[in-house]
């Protein structure tokens, strides 16, 4: 309690605050995100699209950023989050709150139900079906909601007496082990920047030469799988067998 205390009074004083939050209960500082407009999710995200970077189902793919924003605005590079739960604000530019970053429509949030196998399934009664946004930022005033012009409330205006809030389901994509694993240095160092008023920094970065892995959306992902594991090899199965036939005759 001691420690809430103490956050909610740098809020007042408009402090700038970045949540990394993994899966599990977290009650005080979920109610205290509440306040703030924020909606932290009591599940884990479940992506079936990251087995095609070789991942198992809970390592969350995100292509789909909030270009209305200056973190996310022209970010196009592919993120990660290992192990992540929901965190979503009520949209509303007046007050400087946006939803950052979504998963794609095979995704789902788990609320209920085991982990502990590769065939885990989708429950329309206990689960929320994606997109499923992992991050999201809010702007406060003398820690209550924002009630200035809209104008002056825009996310990358860099006025200091206002304070700033950002949350990520995640913690582990800052990480040593993925920090530098596609997008996910970038959209941190967005965040960092953003809260830090200098939206000057907010960028593409140039990248370290490596082998990158090829990332495809739902879709692209089930015209691959058709061309290569069955349009492909019927192909040259069809042809094979008509040479045989062919020769068979001729023999």
């Amino acid at each position: 309690a001691g420690e809430v205390k103490k956050i909610e009074d740098y809020v007042k004083r408009n402090g700038n605050l970045l949540f990394l939050l993994d899966p599990g209960p977290t009650p005080a500082i979920t109610k205290l995100l509440g306040n703030y407009g924020f909606r932290v999710g009591k599940d884990i995200v479940v992506d079936k699209r990251s087995k095609m970077i070789g991942a198992n189902h809970l390592f969350p793919v995100v292509m789909d950023y909030n270009q209305k924003h200056v973190i996310g605005k022209d970010f196009s590079l592919v993120t990660f989050f290992p192990i992540a739960r929901s965190v979503r604000v009520k949209e509303d530019p007046a007050k400087g709150a946006y939803n950052l970053a979504k998963t794609g429509a095979s995704s789902w949030a788990l609320t209920k139900g085991k982990l502990d196998t590769d065939d885990v399934k989708f429950d329309p009664a206990k689960d929320r079906r994606g997109p499923i946004n992992l991050a999201a930022v809010a702007v406060t005033r003398d820690g209550q909601d924002l009630k200035p012009t809209k104008a002056a409330a825009t996310p990358d205006d860099g006025l200091k007496e206002w304070g700033k809030i950002a949350v990520v389901g995640d913690s582990d994509f800052a990480g040593n082990a993925h920090f530098k694993l596609m997008g996910n240095k970038d959209f941190f160092l967005n965040i960092v920047n953003w809260l830090s008023t200098d939206t000057s920094l907010i960028a593409v970065r140039s990248k370290d030469v490596a082998i990158t892995p090829l990332t495809l959306t739902d879709v692209q992902g089930r015209i691959a799988f058709w061309l290569v594991v069955i349009i492909a090899p019927s192909l040259s199965l069809a042809f094979g067998a008509g040479v045989i036939a062919r020769k068979r005759r001729e023999s």
